[in-house]
C-alpha cells in the first residue's frame, strides 16, 4: 500500500492533488503526522523488513521530498503494531507501539509497549525501550513535554478478556531514565 498526501497552503480552504509519500505501509494501523521547527515527521506501521516494523520519515521542504525509512522499531521476527508518536517545540520526539517480542498474551493479541527517541528532531534514534513486561497490553498513547513523557496503554493483566481492558498510565520525568 502506498502513502499519499494532500496539503493546503490556505488554511485548508483549497487543497493540491494527491501526492505520492511513500511505499511499504500496513493500512490496519494509524500514522502520526507531526512538525517541528519546519520538519515534518511521519511514524507508520511499515513493511520490507523481516516484520512488520515501525519506520520514521521526515520532509524539510514541506512535504514535496521525504528521507528513505528508518526503522525505529528492532528489525526482528516480531511485528511492531499501533504505532503513536510525540514530539515538543525542542526536537524531542518519542514514539510507541505494542510488540510481541517478550512474548504474548490474550489469545496473541496482546504484547508489550516498546518506545524509541530522539533528542534531535529525528536525526538520530537511541534504541528501543520497554515500556511493559506484562505482555497484556494492546493500544497506547504517549505525549512528551520538556523533560517528562507520559504513556497511556490498554492492558488486560486483571483478566476480562478482550473487551474488558483497564487503561494503565506511566510517566517519566528524566526522559525515560526512570
Amino acid at each position: 500500500v502506498r502513502i499519499m498526501g494532500v496539503k493546503s497552503t490556505d488554511g485548508g480552504r483549497s487543497w493540491s492533488d494527491h501526492f505520492r509519500i511513500g511505499d511499504e505501509i500496513t493500512s490496519t494501523f494509524p500514522m502520526t503526522l507531526l512538525e517541528c521547527q519546519g520538519r515534518l515527521h511521519l511514524i507508520y506501521q511499515g513493511r520490507g523488513y523481516e516484520s512488520i516494523e515501525i519506520v520514521h520519515i521526515y520532509s524539510d521542504d514541506n512535504g514535496e521530498t521525504w528521507s528513505a525509512p528508518v526503522p525505529i522499531s528492532p528489525v526482528d521476527d516480531y511485528a511492531g503494531q499501533w504505532p503513536e508518536a510525540s514530539i515538543d517545540s525542542s526536537g524531542f520526539l518519542v514514539a510507541c507501539w505494542k510488540d510481541y517480542k517478550y512474548g504474548s498474551g490474550g489469545g496473541g493479541f496482546f504484547g508489550d509497549i516498546l518506545m524509541n527517541y530522539s533528542i534531535d528532531n529525528g536525526e538520530t534514534w537511541y534504541g528501543e525501550i520497554q515500556v511493559t513486561e506484562e505482555h497484556s497490553s494492546r493500544t497506547s498513547a504517549i505525549k512528551v513535554d520538556g523533560r517528562n513523557i507520559y504513556v497511556a496503554y490498554e492492558d488486560i493483566r486483571n483478566g476480562g478478556g478482550w473487551m474488558a481492558g483497564e487503561i494503565y498510565f506511566r510517566k517519566s520525568s528524566d526522559r525515560e531514565q526512570s
